[in-house]
């Protein structure tokens, strides 16, 4: 089964890749291959379709049933576009996503992106039993390995740092693992109906849930505990506070996520900002 798939997790690595510390290993002795080809920008966004109010349909049952129906694929192959706006970098890629079934741990994730006149590339690949990364950003390239099997027992013994878990969500169990993360980490409150590239489309607009804040929120945690509100102007920059899936309307495939940030002083008019668009 092929989908447009979006993948969303390269430049949220870096930020929540911490509780994985003791389960990440160099691999020494690594030479990086030549040359990588340029790869020409997406074409612009189109103007944006109308989204309208779904009624009657709950946002967390909805993202749930695309989860189960998802966990049931064979296979995912697809390929996938990405742009991104981190610390003042304006990022586009482009890239393939090859996924097995959900049980088997096994997936390749490649994409190589425009970061002003430079490329980088960032590829996954799972086997089963590591997850190895290999890295060509700004500095020289770097080539990781992660025990999957040590990086699920982290989880377990962290089960209360769900935001922390999302950095290897997608290497650890693909497409699957990004939507039950979404279910442990954020809170829906909307379902909308739009068009996207001709397709009906669900959209669910989520924002972190109080215990994430806890986590990402280390100086008010003990109020957001104690029923404060939290400040989330104060969230690490390259942080979202909003995402919205957008779901096949007849498929409930996810076909494209937005991570949005939320500027301090936006202007007169104007919301949250797409830090990272895919899809």
């Amino acid at each position: 089964m092929k989908h447009s798939l979006p993948i969303f997790s390269i430049v949220l690595l870096a930020g929540f890749a911490l509780v994985f510390k003791d389960a990440f290993v160099p691999v020494r002795g690594y030479a990086a291959p030549e040359n990588l080809p340029a790869v020409p920008a997406p074409p612009a966004a189109p103007p944006a379709a109308p989204v309208r109010v779904a009624s009657g349909l709950q946002p967390l049952e909805v993202l749930k049933a695309a989860y189960e129906k998802v966990d049931h694929y064979g296979s995912i192959s697809a390929k996938l576009r990405q742009r991104a706006e981190l610390f003042g970098v304006s990022m586009l890629g482009t890239g393939t996503y090859i996924q097995g079934s959900s049980p088997s741990h096994r997936l390749r994730y490649e994409v190589t992106m425009q970061l002003g006149n430079r490329k980088a590339s960032v590829q996954q690949i799972a086997d089963g039993e590591y997850l190895w990364t290999r890295r060509e950003l700004a500095s020289a390239p770097t080539l990781t390995r992660v025990n999957i099997d040590r990086v699920l027992e982290i989880q377990e013994a962290h089960r209360g740092q769900t935001a922390l878990r999302s950095g290897y969500v997608l290497g650890l169990g693909g497409l699957t693992r990004v939507l039950l993360s979404l279910q442990t980490c954020w809170t829906f409150d909307t379902v909308a109906e739009t068009t996207h590239g001709g397709m009906p489309m669900y959209v669910l607009r989520g924002t972190w849930n109080r215990d994430s804040l806890t986590h990402l929120l280390q100086d008010q945690k003990d109020a957001i505990r104690k029923g404060a509100t939290p400040d989330i102007t104060k969230l690490a920059e390259q942080v979202p506070d909003e995402v919205l899936v957008f779901l096949g309307r007849d498929d409930l495939f996810p076909y494209r996520f937005e991570y949005r940030r939320t500027p301090a002083s936006p202007p007169a008019g104007e919301g949250s900002r797409a830090a990272l668009r895919v899809g």
